[in-house]
């Protein structure tokens, strides 16, 4: 977790509605993508993008990404490589309140 997604995630919980007394609560969603399997036969992919949209979800917390570099679009988080050889699976954590 960077120090973003925590500046996020206690601005969240700061809002005062995930606590007992009302019953809402935090969920997240871990998401992991393996693509270093398919590295190992297929080669370099010749052109990745990777795109996380937040639609509505805040906030989001992704693992480094070796050889790529995430950037802020809109509500989005895109990455974009041409010859991308994955070193690392892809791990993001998705936080919402309920």
């Amino acid at each position: 977790m960077d120090d973003s997604f925590r500046a996020a995630f206690n601005k969240l919980l700061a809002t005062g509605k995930h606590n007992h007394a009302d019953l809402g609560y935090l969920s997240g969603t871990w998401v992991q993508y393996v693509p270093t399997t398919g590295a190992n036969w297929a080669g370099p992919i010749e052109q990745f993008t990777l795109v996380i949209d937040k639609d509505g979800v805040d906030p989001i917390s992704t693992c480094p990404i070796a050889g790529l570099t995430l950037r802020r679009s809109g509500n989005s988080f895109v990455a974009n490589a041409k010859n991308f050889v994955p070193k690392t699976d892809l791990n993001i954590l998705f936080v919402q309140g309920q």
